[in-house]
């Protein structure tokens, strides 16, 4: 027999993939891809959670007022005490030299149409400081919407009354949607640690300054995570 004759006579199969057959593999790997997407947003949305139900400080809106070298700025959030998320409403006081020999500021804070008496108590390593958490002092919730000012008993007859204005416009993220973008931004580098999150709004003291967020992750190892994040939810570093 004339083998090189019989090999040359050999023919190779052809494999032929019908429609269906292929369609079958493209329907497998769609959901192959589509399974790792959901896996990967699972784990962002626990993630997020997690960093939600670590809240340590959270605030939700910030109003500031600068004038005649005063900084005034009234915020309001949660806070975690012994571990209940607590509402509060701060009000701090940047002021000039004159202010240093007091120790404390009695202020009349107005919402809308109603004013209410408050206390503001000097910082003893910052003398040129004051703040107070006046909730217990305002019987109704302080909104975003509300029209706020504050008058300062300084000394007779001096009785400034500075408007506050939101730091933000009302087209701004908010709070917790910072803190989703954040997530997204350092959840890889959280997932493996034990932390607590902190929410704040950075805003230089000068009126037209925009204002950011600051997410930050402080673990427990000390590491610490920050996300500073636009108006308009752009990662501006993380």
């Amino acid at each position: 027999m004339n083998m090189k004759k019989m090999f040359k006579n050999l023919k190779t199969p052809k494999f032929k993939f019908g429609k269906k057959f292929m369609i079958g593999v493209a329907l497998l790997a769609a959901v192959a891809v589509g399974g790792v997407f959901m896996y990967m947003n699972m784990q962002q949305k626990t993630m997020f959670n997690t960093a939600l139900a670590n809240v340590a400080e959270a605030r939700f809106f910030m109003k500031t007022a600068n004038a005649g070298g005063m900084d005034v700025q009234l915020y309001s959030g949660i806070r975690d005490e012994n571990n209940t998320k607590v509402p509060f409403v701060m009000v701090n006081l940047n002021g000039t030299e004159s202010l240093k020999d007091m120790h404390q500021i009695e202020a009349s804070l107005k919402v809308g149409v109603e004013s209410f008496p408050i206390v503001l108590l000097q910082n003893t390593y910052f003398p040129l400081t004051f703040a107070n958490d006046i909730i217990k002092s305002i019987p109704k919730e302080i909104k975003p919407t509300d029209d706020i000012e504050i008058t300062l008993m300084l000394e007779t007859g001096n009785n400034p009354t500075l408007p506050l204005e939101n730091s933000m416009p009302a087209s701004a993220i908010t709070w917790d949607e910072a803190l989703r973008i954040a997530v997204d931004q350092c959840g890889d580098r959280l997932c493996k640690h034990d932390f607590e999150t902190h929410v704040t709004i950075l805003k230089a003291p000068a009126q037209d300054a925009e204002a950011l967020w600051l997410v930050r992750f402080v673990c427990a190892n000390n590491d610490i995570h920050s996300c500073v994040i636009g108006q308009d939810g752009s990662s501006i570093k993380h």
